[in-house]
């Protein structure tokens, strides 16, 4: 009984339950010990279970009753096998808790005996739980997790250890963690460690750790003590690469002082403008370059907006790139811009501004780069009319030059083909009569084709002079208008001039040849689109100018061609253009000289009723110089009878038409081909009273030939003639010795006029 006693005192001071009991011959429990450690295990006052089994059993939850039961069967049938189960309770309390059961069966004196011991191992159980739950956590992150015993020793390490160090983790494991820190950090850790120990939680602990390779990784520690365990849970980070920024951030900012001194220097010296502008637009620095840019001093931008020195029409633009700079939807943008400069010009600038943030990625201010690029822009325009405009008259030429070949053609076809048909036998007098028109009229044509491209050429060149005469202008339109009266009477239509200035007489000093072409192709357009009625020249002085003007009662001209009329080779290429004929160059001419001879010309015209074209001539009134008129003869012929001609042409037919036109009219025709003829001719021949001379002809031309002549005879008149028709031929002419000039095709009155002129006494 004593031993007993003593068991029972053993027992009763042992925190497990103790248990034992029998089984009968039907397997029923009999003899059933359950030590007092139950009732507490339970929550339950002391007594409660008294050892019964069933009570026992009764507060094990349901689903783990099979496994016990099985257990207990299983040791039964085989006995000395030990027993070991894990179950799941509910307290008194209503809380669960983890128990643990083993046991034994023992045979003996023919029964069957259990003997066993039951643990609470509630708390054990939660934190394996945890350590399932972290050890899931674990082997996923990507950050560093471990369990460390304060023995020194890692405990559990996830794999982002091994990733992060290089280090297996059975190597981790097997060596003190100390082994692995940085010989430097050794102090600090260890101290970190005793902390730890006692109790207390670590947060933000930096250290480094020694990888596998040997190179240094940083981490930073958050640790957590369970002291009851010997442990601690620690979540770590590698903070390698932010120490790295961290270091050339303290770097970066060592030489924030030197860089803001050479930003200054940057600022102020730039070779642009520079400003710094608030977030409502007002100028809070600005360099000097700015300043000029502007043409505002430092003082007075300092105290203004960029919307006060914007150009209106580019501010909406600016503004709404400002926004979208401030609201982050971008940080910097370049856009082309003008400025209004102090002086009220307006500038072109290349513009880029940036938004400076806070750490806070708040905005605080812009930073504009301003460079004035008016000039190139304005160089850049430039160019691309110069394009245009070359494009446009490669465009127009090619246009022209078709039109040209047209104008060519046409009278060429009527020369050729009805020259062809006065060759035919048995032709009426009548016909013989109309061809030659027809050939004339192709010739009259083909000339003012040919003298007008050479004008336009001239005009394109810039090979035009002026030379100014006296020239009474109002007689001189009266001859136009007298000239051209005839060819106007073949179409029912009137010329009528009206001079609105006082007298018969106005002279003037300008170019005799030049407005006499502005007057006569005016007037000859005037009848060429005009079908019938009138047409109304007039003169009259108007604020300080003569004013010509010349209306008829023509097609008119659409508004939309009324100023391409004037564009050289512009007619040539408009659409709806009527079926006359002509180069289209006569008013490019007729504008041109205008502009020449510094006046101005403009047309009012209305489809279907005709048009005005009117002409600003620059005024200045000259005395006239009392003139004598000399009477013409009757006939020019009476005046060239009794001279000798010596015609020096290399054309044939130019030869042929000269000799049918002078031969049997004077006293001796010689002919030469070149100047060396020439000369040897005037050599023979010291009675020529005149010589006619081609201007370009082979082995020797008119201007050497004449210089050789003047050495031995300077009597002889000498008139030069040629097929070009440039004004500076006239010149190299007279200069050479020649006493005047004639243009081909050579017209038989203007021949005989000129020559008249040196004979008229013969």
């Amino acid at each position: 009984n004593s031993r007993l006693q003593q068991i029972r005192i053993i027992h009763a001071n042992t925190p497990n339950v103790i248990w034992k009991w029998d089984f009968d011959e039907d397997g029923n429990f009999i003899n059933v010990y359950i030590s007092e450690a139950a009732d507490e295990f339970l929550g339950l006052p002391e007594g409660s279970i008294d050892n019964s089994l069933d009570k026992f059993f009764s507060y094990i939850l349901p689903e783990y009753l099979p496994l016990v039961d099985g257990a207990i069967k299983n040791a039964i049938k085989n006995p000395n096998t030990l027993i070991a189960i894990e179950y799941e309770v509910k307290r008194a309390d209503g809380k669960l808790a983890w128990f643990s059961s083993t046991g034994k069966v023992v045979h003996e004196n023919n029964k069957f005996t259990i003997y066993g011991t039951t643990v609470d191992f509630t708390e054990k159980k939660q934190i394996e739980r945890k350590l399932l739950q972290s050890d899931r956590v674990f082997n996923l992150s990507l950050d560093m997790f471990c369990i460390a015993g304060f023995d020194g020793y890692f405990k559990y390490l996830n794999p982002a250890w091994e990733r992060t160090l290089g280090w297996s983790i059975e190597e981790l494991l097997s060596k003190p963690w100390l082994d692995f820190v940085h010989p430097d950090d050794l102090e600090t850790t260890e101290n970190v460690k005793s902390v730890i120990v006692e109790g207390k939680e670590v947060y933000k602990f930096e250290n480094r750790y020694i990888c596998k390779d040997n190179s240094t990784k940083w981490l930073s520690w958050n640790s957590q003590p369970y002291p009851e365990e010997n442990i601690m849970i620690g979540a770590v980070r590698d903070i390698t690469e932010t120490k790295r920024i961290e270091k050339e951030l303290l770097q970066a900012k060592e030489k924030s002082e030197e860089n803001e001194t050479k930003f200054r220097q940057a600022f102020d010296n730039a070779g642009i403008g520079m400003a710094l502008v608030s977030l409502e637009g007002n100028l809070i620095k600005i360099n000097q370059s700015a300043c000029q840019i502007w043409g505002y001093t430092e003082d007075e931008l300092l105290n203004m907006s960029f919307q006060e020195i914007t150009h209106p029409d580019d501010l909406n633009k600016d503004l709404e790139l400002l926004y979208k700079c401030i609201e982050g939807k971008i940080n910097h943008y370049n856009i082309s811009k003008r400025y209004i400069k102090k002086s009220r010009e307006t500038i072109w600038t290349n513009l880029h501004v940036s938004i400076v943030r806070n750490n806070l990625q708040q905005p605080q201010f812009f930073i504009s780069q301003i460079e004035d690029v008016t000039k190139s822009i304005i160089y850049e325009r430039e160019l691309i009319k110069a394009k245009e405009k070359a494009e446009e008259s490669d465009r127009l030429k090619s246009a022209f030059l078709a039109n040209m070949s047209h104008e060519i053609r046409t009278p060429m076809n009527g020369i050729l083909g009805f020259t062809s048909l006065l060759q035919e036998a048995n032709l009426s007098a009548k016909n013989q009569k109309d061809y030659i028109n027809i050939i004339k009229k192709s010739g009259d044509r083909l000339l003012n084709t040919v003298n007008d491209i050479i004008e336009i050429s001239k005009i394109e060149s810039g090979d035009i002079n002026v030379t100014k005469s006296k020239v009474d202008i109002i007689g001189h339109l009266d001859t136009q208008v007298t000239f051209f009266r005839p060819e106007a009477k073949k179409k029912n239509i009137d010329i009528i001039m009206q001079n609105n200035i006082d007298g018969n007489e106005l002279t003037i000093n300008t170019d005799k040849n030049k407005l006499s072409s502005i007057f006569s192709n005016l007037i000859k357009n005037a009848i060429k689109y005009t079908n019938e009625g009138t047409i109304n020249v007039g003169l009259k002085i108007e604020n300080n100018q003569i004013l010509f003007s010349c209306q008829d009662t023509g097609i008119g001209i659409p508004e939309s061609r009324q100023e391409a009329i004037f564009n050289r080779f512009e007619q040539a290429d408009i659409e709806d253009k009527q079926v006359h004929e002509g180069s289209g160059l006569g008013l490019a001419i007729v504008k041109s000289y205008v502009e020449i001879l510094d006046g101005k010309i403009w047309v009012e015209s209305d489809v279907g009723k005709g048009s005005t074209f009117y002409v600003y001539l620059p005024f200045k009134q000259e005395k006239k110089k009392k003139q004598t008129i000399i009477q013409e003869a009757k006939s020019f012929v009476s005046g060239i009878k009794n001279i000798n001609i010596l015609v020096v042409e290399d054309d044939e037919i130019s030869s042929m038409h000269l000799s049918a036109i002078l031969e049997g009219k004077v006293k001796n025709y010689i002919s030469a081909e070149n100047g060396i003829e020439a000369i040897n001719a005037c050599k023979n021949n010291s009675g020529i009273d005149l010589i006619l001379m081609d201007i370009k002809m082979p082995v020797m031309d008119c201007f050497e030939a004449t210089k050789k002549i003047r050495e031995f005879n300077k009597d002889v008149i000498i008139i030069a003639q040629t097929a070009y028709a440039l004004e500076g031929d006239k010149g190299k002419a007279l200069e050479a010795g020649c006493n005047d000039y004639i243009s081909k095709p050579i017209n038989k009155e203007k021949l005989f006029e000129l020559i008249n002129k040196y004979f008229s006494n013969h």
